[in-house]
């Protein structure tokens, strides 16, 4: 295994920003057969593992052995689904209360839950089948759809050939071939392993394991940054936008599920209606008490208190309810009806952000909204929200 990348160089230690050396003499983690290489920091001494040319880069070590031990996996996953019996019985501002008695900086052994709950709904994602990845994307409506999301990051970040980006919450990524293809430079991370380890395999240029909310790159090593519905998953969401603006330097593009989605107005009805409609429909925000739909305004108020501006907001104007469900097919056509005349209550929104571009470089804020111009991102568009 080698895994010498231009980006190991861009890596740095979480527990004292120090800078890390590749060594292929396992010592801290040599109980496991699955890590064959270590980064140690040249500053604090700390480890962190490689598997399978990924590295696993938490500041507790507790989660790093969390996502590397078979044993500690599966007690994790047992213990997510004995919690997951409880929170899916709730709903609305019940789930809220739940949710305070959680942790939520440490949402891993949710995470892990959800990917073996629902990783063979891959679409061709687990083989890397591109025949099959094509003809779910050719039918992807939800959040406005993977491929208008990729086309709008190409058009605001004028083309992205030879670019670094960085995706957070990779997932399946289902578009990443699209950016391969384009010759962009894809870093993918995630907060469970096993993901990871199909999206090399696929391509991908890097791939790394950690925590969005701390990131182990240092400022400014990508040009930009994506994530598609995943900010609702890592409160308090100021530090992931703030983690995705430090290490950019270009546009940071986010799909989220909107707080004020028609889809999800039934949760602020009394209890007994609010459960039955939660059995019935989706867009109720997980059973998890990590996540929640988020109000667009009010992370765009959260941006510039992260030193970023917002330069885009759009409502999708598509969305998705659910399937095999003939009221969900009914509320799914009255949503598309609704989100046509009134786009703020579509079910999700694109949000772009960058760093805040200071006073004393104002003519290159003057370039920048000169090129969005050309784009047609603010022309005939009663959505758009730049500054």
């Amino acid at each position: 295994m080698n895994i010498e990348n231009k980006f190991l160089s861009q890596l740095k230690c979480l527990s004292c920003n120090g800078d890390l050396n590749l060594t292929y003499d396992v010592t801290e983690f040599n109980e496991y057969q699955s890590v064959k290489a270590e980064l140690i920091c040249l500053s604090c001494h700390k480890v962190y593992p490689v598997v399978e040319g990924i590295p696993v880069m938490f500041e507790d070590s507790s989660r790093i052995r969390l996502l590397i031990d078979s044993m500690l996996y599966k007690d994790s996953l047992k213990h997510a689904k004995e919690e997951m019996k409880n929170a899916s019985r709730l709903a609305g501002g019940e789930l809220e209360q739940f949710a305070r008695g959680k942790d939520l900086t440490n949402a891993l052994g949710w995470e892990i839950l959800f990917w073996e709950e629902w990783k063979d709904e891959d679409n061709g994602f687990l083989k890397g089948d591109l025949k099959k990845i094509d003809e779910y994307l050719e039918h992807d409506i939800e959040g406005g759809g993977r491929l208008a999301f990729f086309d709008k990051i190409i058009s605001l970040s004028g083309g992205i050939s030879n670019k670094n980006l960085l995706n957070i919450g990779a997932g399946r990524d289902y578009i990443l071939e699209r950016f391969l293809k384009a010759r962009c430079r894809v870093v993918e991370q995630d907060i469970v392993l096993e993901p990871l380890i199909h999206l090399k395999q696929r391509g991908a240029d890097f791939c790394i394991c950690c925590d969005a909310r701390q990131l182990p790159f240092k400022d400014n090593t990508f040009d930009l940054a994506t994530s598609f519905s995943v900010l609702h998953h890592i409160w308090p969401i100021e530090t992931p936008v703030a983690e995705l603006l430090r290490v950019s330097t270009g546009c940071v593009h986010f799909n989220e599920p909107n707080f004020y989605a028609f889809t999800r107005l039934g949760l602020l009805l009394p209890g007994p209606i609010k459960h039955w409609l939660k059995r019935l429909y989706s867009g109720e925000g997980s059973h998890s008490p990590f996540e929640k739909s988020i109000n667009p305004y009010s992370l765009r108020k959260i941006v510039p208190l992260q030193n970023g501006e917002c330069i885009d907001l759009t409502f999708q104007k598509d969305s998705w309810i659910g399937k095999n469900n003939n009221l969900k097919k009914v509320l799914w056509a009255i949503n598309m009806i609704v989100v046509h005349i009134l786009p703020l209550f579509s079910a999700h929104f694109d949000m772009v952000i960058r760093k805040k571009v200071m006073e004393k470089t104002g003519s290159l804020k003057r370039e920048f909204q000169d090129s969005l111009e050309t784009t047609g991102t603010e022309q005939g568009d009663p959505t758009y929200a730049g500054r």
